[in-house]
């Protein structure tokens, strides 16, 4: 294989790896935003943290993080906020059961 050849197969592979990137970010993100369409509504957009400490639902937060940083990390930092809405729901229902 020539040296240009393998230059050329080179970029394509770093192309096709930047598309397949990029497309698995899009499908993340439709997903997000299906659940905000069609399941958050008949579930009646319950985000304890959002209702304990304000900002926007756990949902929202995932958008923004995997728009700005990418699947990998949006969906690590997703997965913490779902353990702080998880210790906000119980702060949440302490309350409501003090009552």
């Amino acid at each position: 294989m020539s040296r240009q050849s393998r230059r050329l197969l080179c970029f394509f592979l770093i192309a096709v790896t930047i598309g397949l990137y990029a497309a698995r970010k899009q499908i993340v993100l439709q997903a997000i935003v299906d659940y905000q369409q069609h399941v958050s509504p008949i579930k009646g957009y319950h985000c304890a943290f959002a209702q304990l400490h304000g900002g926007p639902s756990c949902s929202e937060y995932g958008r923004l993080m995997v728009e700005r940083y990418g699947v990998a990390r949006g969906i690590g930092l997703l997965h913490r906020r779902f353990a702080d809405c998880a210790r906000a729901a119980d702060l949440l229902a302490a309350r409501r059961s003090a009552l």
